[in-house]
């Protein structure tokens, strides 16, 4: 089955089939392009943004299911005990914590948290289709797992 990352990020490359050039990806990480009525965010700019956001999220997923199949080994190797999981969870903090309220470092995003909703949000206001919709609401919601 395919994580939500996944699906989330082949939708949005499908759905705006935005093609990135060399330049495109070595400036992935600030917004150099300017709309002709002067604002920074028009529909291409956020259609790019919200790609690299799908790329984000896939390594999130990567990154989780790795933590995830390290924890397990470790529990069955008796490196970590269930106690000591508990623990993490009940405290609200640590690793476990972390790995099972899939909480994820901030700085995997390309844009910042703020840029990324801005360009999720306009593209909103363009799309009708309602999968890609939800999809883009989805990844507002996933938003928050970035800390």
């Amino acid at each position: 089955m395919k994580s939500i990352a996944q699906v989330f990020e082949k939708a949005m490359l499908g759905a705006f089939r935005s093609k990135q050039s060399k330049h495109d990806h070595e400036s992935s990480n600030s917004l150099l392009e300017i709309a002709p009525d002067g604002n920074q965010l028009n529909k291409r700019v956020a259609e790019k943004i919200v790609n690299d956001y799908g790329l984000a999220l896939q390594r999130a997923s990567e990154i989780n299911k790795s933590e995830m199949e390290r924890l397990l080994k470790d529990l069955n190797n008796g490196k970590d005990s269930p106690d000591e999981v508990a623990k993490g969870l009940k405290q609200g903090q640590g690793r476990y914590h972390k790995l099972f309220t899939l909480k994820v470092d901030q700085s995997l995003l390309p844009y910042s948290k703020e840029t990324i909703r801005e360009a999720i949000e306009l593209l909103l206001q363009y799309d009708r289709d309602p999968n890609n919709i939800r999809l883009l609401k989805e990844g507002l919601r996933y938003l928050d797992s970035f800390v």
